[in-house]
């Protein structure tokens, strides 16, 4: 429902209810770990799963805004956070997972890159740039932390 406010100082104002937060869930996987579901979309049509460890560090971090699916421009989808503090804004949540730094890029073992499981990623060397999850840290460390 919109509401619509006439008022002088912001005629036809038009007040929207928040949307709600996305939320995840805590469950199991088949072998029994803990894990967590992540929403990428707000129709809730792609999900991450993540080890539950390693998403309340990552949330313990600070990184705690919206998950969402990047598409690299080709076929790969990355799944990111938002971080307005690193550069771009954004943080690469398996190689925050990983804690990847320069020449380290993530390998997803069976090749489906929402599924941030440790079992299902591992680092091997390659052509990468920066350390998000280090960038994340200083940053909070430092008093300059905003997560969105």
């Amino acid at each position: 429902m919109t509401i619509t406010e006439n008022t002088d100082h912001h005629p036809n104002t038009t007040i929207r209810p928040a949307k709600p937060r996305r939320q995840h869930i805590r469950t199991t996987d088949g072998r029994g770990r803990d894990i967590v579901k992540v929403p990428l979309d707000n129709a809730e049509l792609r999900w991450a799963v993540v080890d539950a460890e390693d998403f309340d560090r990552l949330q313990n971090a600070g990184l705690t805004g919206l998950w969402f699916a990047v598409n690299d421009g080709g076929d790969r989808l990355y799944v990111r956070t938002t971080c307005v503090d690193v550069s771009g804004g954004q943080v690469t949540v398996a190689r925050a997972i990983l804690g990847l730094g320069r020449g380290e890029v993530v390998r997803y073992r069976a090749g489906d890159r929402l599924d941030l499981r440790r079992c299902s990623i591992q680092s091997e060397r390659g052509a990468a740039k920066r350390d998000d999850m280090g960038l994340a840290l200083d940053r909070r460390d430092a008093g300059m932390w905003t997560a969105q």
